[in-house]
């Protein structure tokens, strides 16, 4: 049996659920303390939360400790490794143990970690610096034998997932290739040591407060959503629109700010009428009847006052042809009378010359 060490009261529980069941384990930090502190570090975290457990090999180990989340795995890859704890050839790799995966040499432990399966491993933590115990599943060891075995050991070493595709194409490439792997619901630190008949009762809360949390996310993602779809609503609404705010008091300024628009172009109009003549009048009369130069109503907010654009643009016409009758009319009639005295005029010589 491993050492005892410290007392229990001392050691760190963790509530870990698989598949949605519960796990305990004891965190040892007089095993393995530079290990047991970056396990707390990443279970505090939530780093190993909806995490999958990418290598089960019955009998042998289940390895862990690649994030789903992309952001959390960048962060823990960015931060690097820790240094190696010194080798425990007096703790048995029996079943239940907990050690941090790695390459043999000196400072390979990161974030993937392992537990075993087998009733004892006598292969693992004899050479590999990596292979020093830091804790020990003290409950739910049933729940760790039970994952889904189905997909076998990783590349090279069996058909199961690429821990380098994993880093390069997160979990949609387990979602896509392997749908089926048993994962890690979330782990949490329990801050004082539970009896035992409580341990399931704290599990069962900490579901309840994971999947509380998840809910409230895809919540807020709904009301996100709502906001963009209002906010598209909105800008749509606002075609040759400066300004629209919300209820009565926004109609009634965009209803404004259009008499607005069309008392200065009804200036302007007006200035250049007098600039170029009558010409101007009917330009602004087609532009009034096909609509170009004028903004579009905003039918959301001026069905209220359709009635009142109308009489509006009516009123605007009248004003126009009052303008081409004043200005139009009265130099026809001085082109006629003009005309008519040149005919008078080439008549009169004409006959003053047949005369003489």
């Amino acid at each position: 049996m491993p050492p005892q060490g410290k007392e229990t009261e001392e050691r760190p529980t963790v509530i870990c659920n698989i598949d949605k069941k519960p796990v305990v384990i004891e965190v040892r930090p007089d095993w393995g303390p530079i290990g047991a502190q970056r396990f707390l570090d990443l279970v505090e975290d939530k780093y190993l939360d909806e995490s999958a457990l990418y290598r089960p090999v019955k009998n042998f180990l289940v390895q862990f400790g690649l994030a789903k989340n992309d952001t959390k795995r960048e962060k823990w890859r960015k931060i690097g490794q820790i240094e190696d704890d010194p080798m425990r050839p007096d703790i048995p790799f029996v079943e239940g143990i907990l050690s941090f995966a790695g390459g043999g040499t000196k400072k390979t432990r990161q974030t993937e970690m392992f537990i075993t399966l087998g009733k004892t491993v006598p292969s693992l933590g004899r050479d590999a610096l990596h292979e020093v115990p830091f804790g020990k599943v003290i409950k739910g060891m049933d729940v760790v034998q039970s994952i889904y075995f189905g997909y076998g050991d990783i590349e090279p070493f069996g058909k199961g997932p690429s821990q380098g595709k994993i880093w390069e194409q997160g979990y949609k490439y387990l979602e896509k290739d392997f749908p089926k792997l048993s994962h890690i619901d979330f782990c949490r630190i329990q801050t004082t040591t539970a009896p035992e008949k409580e341990i399931e009762t704290i599990a069962r809360d900490e579901e309840k407060e994971f999947r509380r949390r998840l809910k409230m996310t895809a919540k807020q993602r709904k009301q996100m959503r709502e906001r963009k779809r209002e906010r598209r609503k909105i800008q749509k609404s606002q075609r040759g629109v400066h300004a629209v705010g919300s209820g009565t008091d926004a109609t009634e300024s965009v209803f404004m700010n259009t008499l607005e628009v069309k008392k200065e172009r009804k200036k302007d109009n007006k200035e250049k009428t007098k600039r170029t003549g009558a010409g101007v009048g009917h330009e602004k009369q087609r532009n009034l009847k096909s609509g170009s130069g004028r903004p579009k109503p905003v039918k959301s907010i001026f069905d209220s006052f359709r009635e009142q654009e109308d009489s509006a643009e009516s009123l605007e016409i009248e004003t126009q042809s009052d303008i081409v009758s004043s200005y139009f009319l009265p130099t026809m009639f001085l082109l006629v009378v003009a005309l008519f005295l040149v005919v008078l005029r080439a008549c009169f010589k004409k006959g003053k010359g047949r005369t003489d």
